[in-house]
C-alpha cells in the first residue's frame, strides 16, 4: 500500500514537471520585449530638421577664428551636429508604447539606421563647408598678422582689417546657402523616416505615432531658422 502511494506521488511530481516543461517550450523565446533582441532600436534619437544657431569666435590678433558650436565624434556619428543639446525625437517611449512586433522592430531598425545616416551625412557636409570658410578666413588672418610683423601696417589697422574679415566671413556663409541646403536635406530625411514608419505601422499604431509626432514637433516652433553670429 505504501509503495502504491509512493509511486502515485512520484507520478504526480513527474506530470507537473512535464507540464512546466511544455509550457516553457510553447512560450515565444524571441519576444523582443523580454530577450532584448532589438533593444538597440529603443535607443535611437534624432535632431530631426532642427538646426541651432551657428556661433563663431571672430578672428583677432590674439585668436584665430573658430566655430563655437559643440562638435564631437559622438554627435557626428549620431547625426546630431548642430542639432541642439536635446534631441527633437527620443524614440524609446513611443516605440515601447506602440507595442511593435518582432517583425516590425526589424523593419523599424532599418528605417532608423537609414534616417541616422541621412542626417549624419547632411550635418557633416554642412560642418565641412563651414570649416573650409573659417580656414580661408584664418589664412587671411595670418597674412594680416604677417603684415604687422613686417611693419607694413599698424596693429590698429590690422584690427580694422580683422573686423572687416569677420563681417565678410559671416556674409560668405550666408551667401553660400549652406544653411538652407542643410535644412532642406534634414526636412527630407525626417519626412522620409516618417513616411517609412507609416508603411510599417497599422492604423491604431499610426494614430498613436502621429499624436506623438505633433507633440515632439511643437517643442520647437516659431523660430525663423538658425542665425549666424560672429562675435569679436
Amino acid at each position: 500500500m505504501k509503495l502504491n502511494k509512493l509511486t502515485t506521488g512520484i507520478f504526480a511530481i513527474l506530470m507537473v514537471a512535464l507540464m512546466f516543461s511544455v509550457s516553457s517550450c510553447t512560450k515565444n523565446p524571441t519576444d523582443p520585449t523580454e530577450t532584448g533582441t532589438y533593444e538597440d532600436v529603443f535607443n535611437f534619437v534624432s535632431a530631426g530638421d532642427y538646426v541651432e544657431d551657428i556661433s563663431i569666435q571672430g578672428a583677432s590678433l590674439e585668436r584665430p577664428m573658430a566655430l563655437e558650436n559643440e562638435v564631437t565624434a559622438e554627435l557626428a556619428e549620431e547625426g546630431r551636429l548642430f542639432g541642439g543639446r536635446v534631441p527633437q525625437f527620443t524614440f524609446r517611449f513611443i516605440f515601447k508604447q506602440l507595442q511593435l512586433t518582432e517583425e516590425q522592430l526589424a523593419l523599424v531598425k532599418e528605417v532608423m539606421i537609414a534616417h541616422r545616416d541621412c542626417e549624419k551625412n547632411a550635418r557633416i557636409a554642412f560642418h565641412t563647408a563651414i570649416a573650409e570658410i573659417i580656414a580661408e578666413a584664418n589664412a587671411q588672418r595670418q597674412s594680416i598678422i604677417q603684415q604687422v610683423k613686417d611693419g607694413a601696417i599698424t596693429k590698429e589697422e590690422a584690427r580694422e582689417l580683422l573686423k572687416a574679415l569677420n563681417e565678410e566671413t559671416k556674409a560668405k556663409i550666408e551667401e553660400t546657402g549652406a544653411i538652407e541646403t542643410l535644412q532642406a536635406a534634414l526636412k527630407d530625411c525626417t519626412e522620409t523616416m516618417i513616411a517609412a514608419m507609416h508603411e510599417i505601422l497599422d492604423d491604431k499604431q499610426d494614430a498613436i505615432f502621429d499624436k506623438w509626432l505633433e507633440m515632439m514637433k511643437n517643442r520647437r516652433t516659431g523660430g525663423k531658422g538658425p542665425g549666424i553670429g560672429v562675435r569679436p
